[in-house]
């Protein structure tokens, strides 16, 4: 007889291979998308009050604290971005306060992590000085 097809054995062997190489990459896709996404909103709404500074001249700032961030035109909020208690925003910036000229450039530069406790990650924002540009480093530093 010529019997053409897999045996159980095979099969096993097959779906054990699977297994190991899945949960090998798993973790390495665990990563919690809630830091990348808090990263990438901040990094957005500082572009946007840098150009509305630019556009506009009027008092547009962004505060920063530990658990949140407010987009703030004068002493008016406009947006609230609360962050979950596991992620926080460190700033080496002396003030609370991300604004600019009407130029562009920004009036005190540094840089922001968006940092996630849990995981022990952050991504950093970084404004150049002279330009104004503001820069998503999109890696995890650990």
């Amino acid at each position: 007889m010529n019997n053409s097809g897999f045996t159980i054995i095979e099969l096993i062997c097959i779906v054990a291979i699977l297994g190991i190489i899945i949960t090998l990459t798993i973790p390495n896709m665990k990563f919690s998308y809630g830091i990348k996404l808090y990263a990438v909103q901040l990094c957005s709404d500082i572009r946007h009050v840098r150009v509305k500074k630019m556009t506009e001249g009027k008092d547009y700032k962004i505060y920063i604290d530990d658990n949140f961030y407010e987009i703030r035109k004068g002493i008016k909020t406009i947006k609230r971005v609360d962050l979950p208690k596991d992620i926080k925003i460190i700033s080496n910036y002396r003030k609370k306060y991300i604004n600019f000229t009407y130029r562009g450039a920004p009036v005190v530069s540094g840089s922001i992590n968006i940092f996630d406790e849990k995981q022990n990650r952050y991504f950093q924002i970084t404004i150049v000085p002279a330009s104004g540009r503001i820069l998503l480093k999109d890696e995890i530093f650990e």
